[in-house]
């Protein structure tokens, strides 16, 4: 699977500019805010129908503009698609598939992956719990599409128990609903806990390897998941059970708390670099370094499931990295297709096919 081109108008500070992208390393150096964050934001929408920035589709739209529009092309050894993109506020999105509108953003998604690295996403080491598992859920949606429903289904059912518990808590009345509400909402419990244990499981040898490279083996990455759940409870049937007599155990709590205190909610992925929890004692090049090991290894496992790989994303990737570091990590990536961006225009590219661009003020030109 492999880029070809977008073409943008009026997206951002973007002004109707095509770039054709290398198969391989595409570098994108410039100062701050003249656009290069903005491109790979570009990409990022085709790939998952949503921006890494903002909710607010309006707020793509550049002043003095009604709408933008834009289009690109992916290819790979089965097929060639032609997507397209057209954002109105008031008549909202429309996504087209080869001239065809698409049926909905699930169809419109599957024929663009990518992995993603920003300044944002050092929050995996030193943030919370639930970005560390945002990270998880979108991995294995990107590769288990099954399992994205699933997790729709479970933050439904979840926002509708915590209901029930506050209206109990309220009313008084509504407890004998709460045993078919459980008995349904362990099963996903079950479902869920099973796939992250699956690919954290998958990812741990792949991310400690990434992590030994761009640190030259001066420390060690590890990966624990931590979840309500003993570990010995490994079977689907099993584990249901156990979310079950939990959620019973623990109903009357759920009701004085008002939320639902068990489940994969609650879960966390926990990083040690050097025998030590990252979130309180890494360094900033540690904590890039294992931010970056475990995007490389989402784009590891991704390709060994599903026989291509992804298109990176790489958004002020060198800050905080020596110079060996950096040298390292693109020896990691001299046969992927990225898109990476930088203020240094030092920085060129890790293949012998790549492409460098310079940016200002949204305007791409390549040397």
């Amino acid at each position: 699977m492999k880029l070809q081109y977008i073409d943008v108008h009026a997206f951002r500070n973007i002004h109707n500019q095509v770039v054709s992208f290398s198969p391989g390393c595409n570098v994108f150096y410039g100062d701050n805010a003249q656009g290069k964050t903005n491109l790979l934001e570009a990409v990022f929408i085709f790939a998952t129908g949503k921006s890494f920035r903002t909710q607010k589709w309006k707020e793509l739209i550049p002043e003095n503009e009604l709408s933008f529009w834009m289009d690109c092309a992916v290819t790979s050894d089965k097929r060639n698609q032609q997507l397209k993109i057209f954002y109105t506020e008031k008549e909202g999105k429309k996504l087209h598939i080869n001239g065809v509108e698409a049926e909905n953003e699930k169809e419109f998604t599957t024929h663009l992956k990518v992995v993603i690295f920003t300044p944002d996403s050092l929050s995996l080491v030193k943030g919370t719990p639930a970005q560390r598992r945002n990270f998880l859920d979108f991995a294995i949606s990107q590769l288990r599409p099954r399992y994205a429903a699933y997790q729709k289904e479970y933050a439904r059912l979840l926002l509708q128990r915590n209901a029930q518990l506050k209206y109990i808590t309220r009313t008084g009345f509504g407890r004998e609903m709460m045993p078919v509400w459980d008995e349904y909402i362990a099963k996903l419990f079950a479902k869920m806990t099973l796939y992250r244990r699956s690919y954290v499981d998958r990812i741990k040898p792949v991310a400690i390897e990434k992590y030994s490279l761009v640190s030259e083996n001066k420390e060690h990455l590890r990966l624990k998941y931590l979840s309500n759940v003993p570990e010995d409870v490994t079977e689907e049937g099993e584990l249901s059970r156990y979310f079950l007599q939990v959620l019973k155990k623990n109903l009357e709590d759920d009701i004085k708390n008002q939320f639902t205190s068990v489940g994969p909610h609650r879960d966390d992925l926990l990083l040690f670099v050097g025998g030590h929890p990252a979130k309180s004692f890494a360094s900033q090049g540690q904590q890039r370094a294992t931010v970056l090991a475990l995007k490389l290894a989402e784009g590891e496992i991704f390709h060994q499931d599903a026989g291509y790989a992804p298109l990176y994303l790489f958004d002020d990737i060198f800050s905080e990295l020596d110079e060996k570091r950096q040298k390292h990590l693109m020896n990691t990536m001299e046969d992927k297709q990225a898109l990476l961006t930088t203020c240094s225009r030092h920085v060129n590219p890790f293949s012998e096919q790549g492409k460098k661009f310079f940016v200002e003020n949204g305007v791409y030109t390549e040397e």
